[in-house]
């Protein structure tokens, strides 16, 4: 898992497949995107110590405080890749690449909060990244094809630039 926020999903991950090993990663509490992102400024101490138990909670889950780009010196392999990072451009679109490389023949890599189009971008949020970079890797012939399934059906969530999905692909 890439992005732990507050490993409600590592633990959710830990249920659905019992026999699997997870590791959850995220930048470090102390990076200054760490602590300005999600309005964790003014209690980033108690946001990582509520994390930190959730992680707990399964003596399957690893965690590791690191920056995902540094996935590119990874040689780890993993049959699951879960990408919920920052959403913007660079760092989505090298963590899907990443994954793509981690990911075992016949895995799965699955982005969360995926755009394919936005009133406005940012680097942490929304951005139409990770959906031009699957579109890319199926143009390149890297992968057969994507799957977008949607994540909100309800009210404010239809407008285009608000739907969201889920997308995934087979290594």
């Amino acid at each position: 898992e890439i992005g732990t926020y507050s490993a409600k999903t590592a633990f959710i991950l830990s249920k659905l497949f019992e026999e699997a090993n997870i590791l959850s990663i995220d930048i470090p509490s102390i990076d200054n995107d760490f602590m300005s992102t999600y309005a964790r400024q003014d209690n980033v101490q108690k946001f990582v110590e509520n994390r930190n138990k959730n992680l707990s909670a399964s003596k399957r889950i690893r965690f590791r405080e690191i920056n995902s780009i540094n996935l590119t010196n990874s040689e780890e392999k993993f049959n699951l890749i879960w990408v919920d990072g920052a959403h913007g451009y660079p760092t989505v679109t090298m963590d899907i690449i990443n994954s793509y490389r981690l990911c075992k023949k016949n895995g799965y890599v699955v982005i969360d909060d995926v755009y394919k189009e936005v009133d406005y971008s940012d680097k942490h949020y929304k951005s139409i990244a990770a959906y031009e970079t699957l579109l890319e890797l199926k143009k390149a012939k890297l992968i057969n094809d994507f799957y977008l399934i949607p994540k909100r059906l309800d009210g404010q969530y239809n407008l285009p630039w608000e739907k969201k999905y889920i997308g995934i692909f087979k290594c």
